[in-house]
């Protein structure tokens, strides 16, 4: 057994003391029924000391967290670790490539019409806008 198998994450987040798929579920339907304190939590605890090399973390999360989400977010976790530190990619590749995995996440988990929807808001928010336009 890897070492990373040895530890389970939790099925309900303490720190609300309801399951993670409410947790979901609320953020889906636009529902603000938790009440996060923005402190510490426990889904944060992991086993750290049992990882050699980000592989071990990524499988580990693919396993006991991220589940079917696990190809977008193995992605995302190798952009951010090399954030254009590897030859032949800039840190402009990594945010992209950061985007667009998030974007496939989120496409499983609310459909392309909620990814299209999110995306123009942001583009529509007066932080974004073309200023050239202006």
């Amino acid at each position: 057994m890897a070492k990373w198998e040895a530890t389970k994450m939790h099925e309900y987040d303490e720190d609300c003391g309801v399951p993670y798929s409410s947790v979901e579920e609320n953020v889906r339907q636009g529902r603000g029924a938790i009440n996060l304190s923005g402190g510490p939590a426990k889904y944060y605890d992991l086993p750290y000391r049992d990882w050699d090399t980000t592989n071990d973390m990524g499988e580990y999360l693919a396993k006991n967290r991220w589940l079917e989400y696990s190809l977008h977010f193995k992605d995302l976790l190798k952009a951010l670790v090399r954030f254009g530190s590897k030859n032949g990619t800039t840190k402009q590749y990594d945010i992209e490539k950061m985007i667009y995995s998030g974007c496939r996440a989120m496409v499983m988990l609310s459909g392309r019409g909620a990814v299209r929807e999110y995306l123009q808001n942001l583009l529509d928010d007066p932080q974004f806008e073309d200023r050239k336009k202006l």
